[in-house]
């Protein structure tokens, strides 16, 4: 949420009653957790490389570990799911600008100079967790809707300050007052105990407004749930032009709304008898009514005292357990990704834009039958998902059939782990041969091994790309990094952001299965600095850096993945020929060369054919080809109002 322009008058207001100054230590903190988020994502380095984990890791770690120092105790509310109803137009905006961004980075490269407003890395909120989970004083939750009202209601009934950066809360009803993430940030900087806070009561009587009537301001500033016709027409009544600055703007709201009597009345005068904006304007105003979630905040804190740290998926399973339930206990342990929420509740799902090449094909066409597959999961066979892509430059949605010959979650949650397992790799099409060498669940390194061998199959991945992801995830799962940072190559970009997708998707069903392989932590999975250092380095050997149970690990994961790929990537050139009885391929420029010309997704081989077992679970009689990414699906999953080409 945020008011537009409200920010920037209250901080030009030089009066000293609206800058009381407090000591931190010793105090409690309900942090609006997207608000934070995004604040330290803005400042975390190497965003350019599409997901530095490691490096951002370290930088949420600094933040919190500051705030221990000081015996301050957090409480940490994440957003859950979405109010589709009143924010998809402000959701799909913002996508929208997300990719003029993405444009204007791929034209300018490091020249830049907005890299903190480049696309968050999908498993940031993954890693968010991992690092608050290390802080004995620091509780987190997600909610089941977005978080705000919550915040304030736990802050009054925790008797903490509220921290944000969300100028809605200037209009609430806080106990203590508001701390803004800025200036949180700029005191731990500095190294400084102190605070400034706000309250929404020194507003209030500085503008001579009742404080029941301030939320009106939001009704006609604007915020997230904003429509602008009605908008426009309460500015039109108050005497306001659109580009007016907001100093002029919230005089003329101040002098309409002194004679107010009461909201109830001041709203039927505004509406001037539309009944159908009255409802709108009531439905924005009860978003700040504090009140309303005094209960939920009751029973969150009771959630936040038996809260277990470094929880899994695994923990909540039971077969006895009911979809929904299972699902809002991940969500609230921040265990897997509110989208969930979405598409059971709305079914909508909003496909992420990443730091890509705009002028080729979205990086999440390599997941779209992933995608279809956590639907058919989900949802019943005959409900249809609204899905957001980028396509080109514009934000789309699409009509999407789920996969309906998967068994559902219900079906699945009655089986033993071992069984759900084979569901799960003969799901993704991974070969039997070496799967109980190389495949193990209770394994930090299964999941991604999984998802790579899934990667070479849809993607059009050349062998040093290949070899480049292992060799980057067994530098980061035990904590190495040596590399100079590289020059940025945006072709690596592409690819790296389309791996990553995949990786997401894959955790998304891993985890809706009960967690049948262990989920790794994100900060030993992947890494774009390494990648792309990795991808560069031309002859410097693998062998000559790591131990020797790494190049193990290595020659054992590319006899793995390699041959199952060989006939999809492009010829090397005949030096790599000659060699390639060699466990390491070197990387050359060549490959580099070659392999930035091509990011196509690639039809699978059916089971059949790849030396793939076809699923013997109940339901699962043929499961759809990924060929759908870039040709006409079949009947079964014939999309219904766009094409499919994202």
């Amino acid at each position: 949420m945020g008011i537009s322009g409200l920010t920037s008058y209250i901080n030009n207001l030089q009066q000293t009653m609206f800058k009381e100054r407090i000591k931190l230590n010793s105090s409690c903190l309900v942090i609006d957790g997207f608000a934070l988020f995004y604040a330290l994502m803005k400042t975390a380095r190497r965003r350019e490389f599409g997901g530095d984990y490691d490096l951002l890791r370290e930088h949420l770690n600094i933040f919190f570990s500051k705030l221990s120092k000081m015996d301050i105790q957090v409480y940490v509310v994440l957003d859950g799911g979405n109010n589709i109803d009143l924010k998809k137009a402000t959701i799909e905006k913002r996508k929208v600008q997300m990719i003029e961004k993405v444009t204007e980075f791929n034209r300018l490269g490091l020249g830049y100079r907005q890299i903190g407003d480049l696309p968050i890395p999908l498993l940031s909120m993954s890693l968010f967790r991992e690092v608050m989970e290390i802080h004995e004083n620091v509780k987190y939750i997600v909610c089941d809707q977005e978080a705000d009202l919550l915040v304030a209601s736990l802050a009054n009934q925790l008797d903490g300050y509220v921290v944000t950066n969300d100028s809605d809360f200037f209009l609430l009803d806080l106990k203590k007052g508001l701390i803004t993430i800025t200036s949180l940030c700029d005191s731990i900087k500095q190294s400084q105990p102190y605070c400034t806070i706000y309250k929404q009561q020194n507003l209030s009587q500085y503008l001579g407004i009742s404080p029941d009537l301030l939320p009106i301001i939001a009704l006609v500033l604007g915020n997230d749930y904003s429509v602008d016709c009605y908008r426009l027409q309460l500015l039109s009544l108050m005497g306001i032009q659109p580009r007016d600055k907001i100093d002029v703007k919230i005089e003329h709201i101040m002098k309409y709304l002194k004679g107010a009597v009461s909201v109830d009345r001041l709203l039927q005068t505004l509406c001037c008898g539309n009944e159908e904006m009255q409802s709108q304007l009531s439905k924005e105003l009860e978003e700040y009514n504090v009140h309303q979630f005094d209960g939920l905040s009751q029973e969150y804190i009771g959630y936040f005292e038996t809260q277990q740290k470094e929880t899994a998926a695994r923990n909540f399973f039971d077969s006895k357990n009911k979809l929904k339930n299972f699902i809002d206990q991940l969500v609230r342990a921040g265990l897997i990704d509110a989208c969930v929420l979405d598409l059971l509740n709305y079914k909508t799902h909003f496909v992420n834009v990443q730091c890509e090449l705009i002028a080729k094909r979205c990086t999440s066409v390599c997941s779209s039958v992933l995608r279809r597959y956590l639907y058919g999961m989900l949802l019943k066979q005959d409900e249809i998902v609204v899905e957001y892509t980028r396509s080109g430059q514009q934000y789309r949605p699409k009509m999407v059939r789920p996969s309906n010959d998967l068994p559902s979650l219900d079906e699945l949650w009655s089986r033993s782990e071992e069984e759900r397992q084979s569901f799960f790799l003969d799901l993704l099409d991974i070969p039997l041969e070496g799967r109980g060498a190389i495949i193990s669940p209770a394994h930090q390194s299964s999941l991604f091994i999984i998802t790579l061998q899934y990667f070479t199959q849809v993607h059009s991945t050349s062998e040093d790309q290949t070899n480049a992801f292992l060799e980057m995830h067994l530098i980061l799962r035990n904590g190495n990094r040596c590399f100079d940072v590289p020059h940025l190559d945006q072709a690596m970009l592409h690819v790296y952001s389309s791996f990553h997708t995949v990786f997401y998707y894959i955790n998304l069903i891993n985890t809706l299965l009960g967690e049948p392989f262990v989920t790794p932590k994100a900060s030993q999975l992947m890494s774009g600095s390494v990648f792309q250092s990795l991808c560069q380095r031309g002859n410097k050997d693998f062998k000559a850096d790591y131990a020797k149970e790494d190049l193990t690990d290595l020659e054992t994961y590319q006899n793995f993945i390699l041959p199952n790929m060989m006939d999809k990537v492009q010829p090397r050139s005949s030096s790599k020929k000659n060699n390639q009885h060699h466990h390491h391929h070197h990387r050359h420029h060549q490959g580099l060369k070659n392999s930035q010309l091509s990011n196509d997704v690639l039809p699978r081989k059916p089971a059949s054919q790849s030396g793939r077992k076809k699923s013997t679970f109940p339901s699962t009689n043929k499961k759809p080809s990924a060929q759908a990414s870039n040709k006409k699906p079949s009947n079964r999953f014939q999309l219904l109002s766009l094409s499919d080409d994202e």
